[in-house]
């Protein structure tokens, strides 16, 4: 509280998309965007201020054809992004900047190209094939330094370029059941606050994570009951993990690559539309469910003497169980309660410390109306945390002094006013 540990952030957003058919089998679908920011978030011990600019452009170009019976799409594209950053940090003087720490220009720069194959099959059988091409570069000039054993000039982070693999087989056999499954490769390279941290170090040693997934599962939809559902069963191999951990200053977090985890997964998704044959006032009455289990655990994770392999992967729940049932009416009102179910989760490597399991419940009602041909207005009001339980959100993984906790709000409540017009 006395350093009003906190976030401000303004953010303006512009783009523009750009479709068109070029031919009866050849289409374009183009956009420009824009970002402008400013964020100023004062922590426990030092006070961040940036200022962020960034913009891109993507496009993509469709070619419908038939080869034979074979109905084929191919999308051919490209995406382009760059981003400036003024970024400075200081002393946190209770709640105001204090003494300046290091003052850095940060570039960041990435593009992809990418193909992708959609292809109906005999038989109905559906194979996706799809390859890209991925560049990431960071660029950090240190203006000022205050700190010790740091000097200022140019850091260049150019991560090695990734091509990307995915195919995937889908077998529709009846409307109630079609079986998937796919092979993907990915990666993911350290986003710019784990590169450059709060305590001033540039990981230039830091590596995108690498992984190889495989994925199986169902779908289907009962059309006379009228619920669908997806179920999906996946095991992840990631290399080069990046795990969070106390820095030297003891104040801060660096983060560093812990070599491989295993990851075996379920995920289900339902969802019921109880409504058959909507009445007067009732209109729609649904229920959505979804359920997730994680068994993620560290292979060859050895740090300071401590062997952690085979331990729970750090920040991960095991079981997370979301639900929501959602109701409308004909003259406009609207309510929907939904509930949340986190299980515990390991806070540090050695799995010596759990948060607790948490039980959230929201709720909201509203009153959606056409006021004109093209003027909507959506009015509401709901309660969070209905069941005002004491939960942490966003844990400080493997914390320094066992700071791990960032609790979260207590019961309270939110409401707004919509209006939106079609030109």
């Amino acid at each position: 509280e006395e350093a009003n540990a906190s976030i401000y952030q303004e953010t303006f957003l512009a783009g523009i998309t750009h479709d068109v058919d070029i031919t009866e089998a050849i289409s374009n679908e183009t956009t420009l965007y824009g970002t402008f920011s400013a964020f100023e978030n004062p922590f426990n011990l030092d006070y961040k201020k940036d200022s962020r600019k960034s913009g891109g452009g993507r496009t993509r170009f469709y070619y419908d054809t038939d080869i034979g019976d074979v109905r084929t799409r191919f999308t051919l594209g490209g995406e382009y992004q760059t981003a400036n950053y003024a970024a400075r940090n200081f002393e946190n003087d209770f709640g105001e900047a204090g003494a300046l720490n290091f003052d850095d220009e940060i570039k960041i720069q990435s593009s992809l190209l990418f193909l992708n194959t959609e292809i109906d099959l005999p038989r109905e059988f559906y194979l996706t094939a799809g390859l890209s091409y991925n560049r990431l570069t960071y660029d950090l000039n240190r203006l000022v330094t205050n700190l010790e054993d740091d000097t200022t000039g140019v850091a260049t982070k150019s991560f090695n370029p990734e091509i990307i693999p995915r195919v995937g087989l889908v077998k529709k056999f009846s409307p109630a059941l079609s079986l998937h499954g796919s092979i993907s490769y990915g990666f993911s390279p350290p986003t710019i606050e784990e590169f450059r941290t709060n305590e001033g170090s540039i990981a230039l040693n830091l590596e995108a994570e690498q992984g190889t997934n495989f994925e199986v599962g169902a779908r289907g939809t009962f059309r006379d009951l009228r619920f669908s559902y997806d179920l999906t069963t996946f095991y992840f191999k990631l290399d080069e993990t990046i795990v969070q951990q106390p820095s030297g200053r003891n104040t801060t977090v660096v983060f560093e690559n812990t070599g491989a985890t295993d990851q075996y997964g379920i995920e289900l998704a339902t969802n019921w539309m109880i409504i058959q044959n909507p009445t007067e006032f009732l209109q729609n009455l649904d229920w959505r469910f979804s359920y997730t289990y994680h068994n993620f655990s560290f292979v060859n994770y050895r740090k300071d003497g401590e062997n952690f392999s085979g331990n729970e992967l750090t920040g991960v729940a095991p079981h997370t169980v979301v639900t929501t049932l959602r109701a409308e009416t004909q003259p406009g009102f609207y309510a929907n309660l939904s509930y949340n179910f986190t299980d515990e989760i390991p806070l540090n490597d050695a799995n010596t410390v759990y948060s607790n399991s948490y039980n959230l419940v929201q709720s909201r009602i509203g009153f959606r109306k056409v006021l004109f041909e093209n003027v909507n207005l959506d009015a509401y009001f709901g309660i969070d945390n209905l069941l005002d339980e004491r939960y942490s959100l966003g844990n400080d993984l493997n914390a320094f002094g066992d700071r791990f906790y960032q609790p979260a709000a207590p019961r309270n409540w939110f409401g707004g006013l919509k209006v939106s017009v079609e030109l």
